[in-house]
């Protein structure tokens, strides 16, 4: 971990937990690999156990609520879960990347409804907003409007392509873009979407209707190469890619009203991350400090409380945890 002076900030630990901490229930079990987690507008937690399969959720005690997901292609049922979201509702939404299905749960995790998206992506972020299901991810097929873009939104109710903004990378293999990209985005304070990527290092904040309003960049030399993690190779059978762990953004978050901060997961237990402070009405930005280390990635801020954030710890050859983080900032 980085000297704390380093780090603009002070992360206090205030509750971890690991899966197998639900000692409330009998198929309670540590947790494989997190690929997503998710708040809700209570305080619940909501965790995807890629090796499981299932989403298991927690109250902010730790104290194990319920999960759900089965193998299979019937109601409830998952074949490749990658990404969860709640609503302002309360309702889960549940991503299966193959299958190309969300599946939604109640407040009481009861199974409402599933639909297809209407387009094929490979998905990298997926969030739910009072309006549309909206997502990032390299455009497998679909029409004109989506190629290049970097934020698709879809109907929350039959999955039904809606539009596309935003300049996301574009490659010749998807598989290839979807691994140097890594576009992530988030829920902008005020309405409105962040958006960041790797390669080439970006941030974006988009208005609701999908004007740009603002954008960060710089070079990001301070990461691996693109071609450290990707090989192809042509052979008599084709052409084949190989791919290695790569850095991957994760969603900007907003502390406070004017700071602003970025992280790269570096895929080895390390974390990339950037300071930004925002001046004036215009939003102007100024990069304050950037550092890498094994630091928490922080991925939800807890609903009502401004200075507590759901993290995700370890990673590499380390088991995943998942914390409950209060962040105080350095005068």
């Amino acid at each position: 971990m980085p000297p704390s002076s380093a780090l603009p900030f002070v992360l206090d630990t205030i509750r971890l937990f690991d899966g197998s901490s639900a000692a409330d229930s009998a198929d309670a079990e540590p947790f494989g690999v997190v690929a997503s987690i998710a708040t809700d507008a209570s305080g619940r937690i909501a965790i995807l156990d890629f090796t499981a399969g299932r989403v298991t959720v927690f109250d902010l005690s730790g104290r194990r609520l319920g999960s759900l997901g089965r193998d299979g292609d019937g109601p409830g049922e998952f074949r490749l879960p990658t990404r969860i979201a709640f609503d302002r509702e309360r309702n889960l939404y549940v991503f299966d990347q193959f299958i190309g299905r969300v599946s939604v749960f109640d407040s009481a995790l009861r199974f409402v409804r599933a639909f297809n998206l209407t387009q094929n992506l490979l998905v990298t972020s997926f969030i739910v907003t009072e309006d549309a299901i909206a997502l990032s991810g390299v455009t497998v097929s679909g029409p004109a409007g989506m190629r290049g873009r970097s934020i698709h939104l879809f109907s929350r109710e039959d999955g039904q392509y809606q539009r596309s903004f935003g300049h996301g990378l574009e490659g010749v293999s998807p598989q290839v873009a979807r691994y140097i990209g890594g576009g992530s985005i988030s829920i902008a304070r005020g309405g409105g979407f962040w958006y960041s990527q790797v390669a080439p290092y970006l941030i974006e904040r988009y208005g609701s209707n999908g004007t740009l309003e603002l954008r960060i960049e710089r070079p990001n030399s301070f990461l691996p190469s693109a071609t450290q993690a990707i090989t192809v190779a042509v052979g008599d059978s084709g052409v084949s890619v190989a791919t290695r762990p790569h850095p991957r953004a994760i969603a900007v978050l907003e502390l406070g009203d004017t700071a602003l901060l970025q992280q790269v997961n570096l895929m080895n237990g390390e974390m990339v991350g950037d300071f930004y402070r925002v001046r004036g009405a215009r939003g102007a930005v100024s990069l304050q400090r950037a550092w890498r280390g094994r630091i928490p990635a922080l991925l939800h801020p807890v609903p009502g409380a401004r200075d507590l954030f759901v993290a995700l710890l370890g990673g590499g050859d380390e088991p995943h945890r998942v914390g409950i983080l209060r962040l105080r900032m350095r005068r």
